[in-house]
This record gives structure tokens, C-alpha cells and sequence, in this order.
């Protein structure tokens, strides 16, 4: 859904238009969360996910959006009160999705993380097992090899 057919029915003015392009941005950064959540949920690892550079491009973007409503920029204190509810319903929904997404991310990372130490468990064992080199620094040949080394080390 966006909001330009408000924009033409409420004002042309550049506060409305500001607020309206915020909320767009809000719904979009939505709509690529919930798009992140859902290959996330199923399986997919979060790295391999072509949102990731998209989801931070328009993170960056809300963030300088913020940071001028925080300042008391006049465009968003005088604009429509029904676009202020809009925006707020989107940031509401926006929370909401980032928190799943959060956990998502933690659970895509646990996950990953057991991967990790499997793999290197059976590389330790495997190595371990099969060393090149006895515990004293000779190569590992025959078991006969290596009893002769040690005792000609003795």
C-alpha cells in the first residue's frame, strides 16, 4: 500500500509529501523484514539473503529521517494528524517485525554456531587420530618405524 493518493487528497504541500515519503520508507523497510523473516524461518541463512544490503540501505535512510523528527523539523510537527497515525502504526508494525527478526537472527546464528563446532570436532578428531608426527616431533611412519626412532632417541 503506499500513500501518495492521500497526498493528493489531503495537501500538495512539501510537509505532506515529507511525512508521506517516511511512511513509504516505513512500509518498504516493513515489507523487506517480514520478506527477511520468512527465508529465515525456513531455513535460510541470514548472510545468503539478498536483503541484507537492502535492509541496511533503508535502515541508514529511516535513521536520518529520525534523527530530523527528533530535532522539531517544522515539516513533520505541522503535518496531518492522520498521517502522524499512519506513521506510528507503521514504526508499531516495524517494531514488531524487527523484534521477530531478532530472534530469527539469534536462532539462524545458534544454529550456525553448532554447525561451526561439529565440523571442527570431527576435524580434531580426525587430526588427532591420524597425526603426522609423534609426541616426540618424528614422523608418524609404522609403529615399528617409530618404536626404533624412539629408542635410537633413548
Amino acid at each position: 500500500m503506499t500513500y501518495s493518493n492521500v497526498a493528493t487528497t489531503v495537501s500538495t504541500s512539501g510537509e505532506v509529501g515529507n511525512l508521506i515519503e517516511l511512511i513509504d520508507l516505513v512500509e518498504t523497510l516493513n515489507e523487506q523484514i517480514v520478506e527477511e523473516n520468512t527465508m529465515l524461518a525456513r531455513g535460510m541463512p541470514a548472510s545468503v539473503s539478498q536483503n541484507v544490503v537492502r535492509k541496511a540501505a533503508l535502515s541508514a535512510r529511516l535513521d536520518a529521517w529520525m534523527s530530523r523528527i527528533r530535532s522539531g523539523d517544522p515539516a513533520f510537527v505541522e503535518a496531518d494528524k492522520s498521517l502522524h497515525r499512519e506513521l506510528v502504526e507503521g514504526l508499531t508494525t516495524l517494531q514488531d517485525v524487527m523484534s521477530e527478526n531478532m530472534s530469527l537472527l539469534k536462532r539462524a546464528m545458534a544454529v550456525t554456531h553448532r554447525r561451526i563446532e561439529a565440523i571442527m570436532s570431527a576435524v580434531r578428531e580426525q587430526t588427532g587420530a591420524k597425526s603426522g608426527y609423534t609426541q616426540h616431533g618424528l614422523p608418524r611412519l609404522d609403529e615399528a618405524r617409530a618404536s626404533a626412532s624412539r629408542s635410537q632417541l633413548a
